[in-house]
């Protein structure tokens, strides 16, 4: 899968609004750590062709699949490298603008977490952020003992976890632990296996990974999505004390963990030594693209300004543009609705359409993927998955049929399928390309 939150493009936004100066993504050079097959990393080769990307990881199948996809799709701007972390040599020079290390750190043993940090603080260039997720110890605290009795279950004889969850279901003790299988059945079988059934799977605090990484040279910035600094509302509302916990930017944000349970997160570091700005202008957000990421405030300015991002829809409307035309204090504005979530930012806005062009196209990576029977990755670095069936109608979308040809085609198969509406949502969410008299 794709992971939203390691996009360079919002991670970037977040690095900026905590006052780093990083890197443009669009031109960067970027090393994924744990990349398997390239499903996190081709999409963003796609999408930026004049940056440069290297994936790194320790399984070979992996490693060649990721490969021969990116010979498909024709990325000359990305290279696989088999290895494992402990494995890292870095010659002088290797540098990066991005690394990310997605679904990993929680999942290795503590020779490759060390490893992974060393390899972080000799390879981030200067004005570079690392993304690094890892599980929180704060909401672990109830799912590890689910994990245990799951475990219990299959030795004694369930065939698989999905299985010894369902038996573990019907005798729940608490709510709290029926909510918790829920969950674990909702990921399915597949995700199980890499997250909370991994063979290692030690979440950390927060403070524990800020002073790891402190220890190797790097500095934390906060979350990879400015949005996710902030406790969940339903529990501020629940805990009036999170509304002021004291201590610093990192004492409060271990107090949301505590009181909210929070099981994951994805922060970003940069080298200690980088250059932070104490206090970040409003004017940082003049270069990002917004879209809509939640209720506004009750208040007029906010509500217009959301209006107007929402008129964009489902484009992105770009922040510039906004400030032209309601004036400057209108920044300070969109900075407030980036940290506070009602606002979603990027660096470049995501190339999507309104309605499906004439000659509809998947780009080459896509119609790989399509082929394959593999999600394919939208605009905004979402995975969508397709039901099996859709996966021949996705094929036809190699840019050689019109979209009446295709409409003609697909109702033939599939009478009763709105195939057109299907067109139009595979636009809004930037899959389709336009296509010119049939190339």
């Amino acid at each position: 899968m794709s992971h939203p939150s390691a996009d360079p493009a919002v991670n970037v936004v977040a690095a900026r609004m905590a006052g780093h100066r990083a890197a443009d993504p669009s031109c960067a050079r970027v090393l994924e750590i744990g990349c398997a097959s390239g499903h996190h990393l081709l999409p963003l080769a796609a999408r930026w062709p004049r940056a440069t990307f290297v994936g790194v990881d320790r399984e070979l199948p992996a490693i060649e699949a990721g490969r021969e996809l990116a010979d498909e799709a024709e990325l000359p701007n990305v290279r696989f490298v088999h290895s494992s972390i402990e494995g890292m040599r870095p010659a002088p020079g290797d540098e990066y603008d991005v690394i990310i290390a997605h679904g990993l750190f929680s999942w290795v043993d503590d020779a490759a977490k060390a490893a992974l940090m060393r390899v972080l603080a000799t390879c981030l260039a200067p004005g570079g952020v690392a993304v690094v997720s890892f599980n929180v110890a704060a909401g672990w605290r109830e799912r590890l003992p689910v994990v245990a009795k799951v475990r219990a279950i299959m030795e004694a004889g369930a065939k698989d976890v999905v299985e010894a969850l369902a038996v573990l279901r019907d005798v729940c003790e608490t709510d709290a632990e029926r909510m918790i299988v829920d969950d674990m059945l909702a990921k399915g079988a597949a995700v199980l296996a890499h997250d909370d059934f991994a063979p290692v799977n030690t979440p950390w605090s927060l403070p524990d990974v800020v002073a790891f990484a402190a220890r190797h040279g790097l500095r934390w910035l906060g979350e990879g999505v400015p949005a996710d600094n902030l406790p969940n509302p339903r529990h501020l509302a629940a805990d009036p004390r999170l509304q002021d916990p004291g201590g610093g930017f990192l004492a409060r944000q271990h107090a949301f963990d505590e009181a909210g349970g929070r099981t994951f997160r994805s922060a970003i570091f940069c080298q200690a030594d980088a250059v932070i700005e104490e206090k970040v202008s409003s004017a940082v957000v003049v270069d990002f693209h917004l879209s809509a990421g939640g209720f506004p405030p009750d208040d007029a300015e906010a509500a217009a300004l959301a209006r107007e991002i929402a008129r964009h829809s489902p484009a992105d409307a770009p922040a510039a543009e906004l400030i032209g035309r309601f004036g400057a204090p209108c920044a300070a504005i969109i900075a407030r609705g980036i940290v506070h979530g009602w606002i979603a930012a990027r660096t470049h806005p995501a190339q999507v359409m309104r309605e499906a062009p004439p000659w509809p196209r998947l780009d080459a990576l896509r119609l790989a993927c399509a082929r394959r029977g593999l999600p394919l990755v939208d605009a905004r670095h979402r995975p969508c998955v397709f039901p099996a069936g859709q996966h021949p109608l996705l094929a036809l979308l190699d840019g050689s049929r019109t979209r009446q040809q295709i409409l003609t085609e697909a109702a033939e198969k599939h009478p009763r399928f709105d195939i057109v509406r299907w067109l139009d949502h595979l636009a809004n969410r930037g899959l389709l390309c336009a296509a010119h008299g049939g190339r």
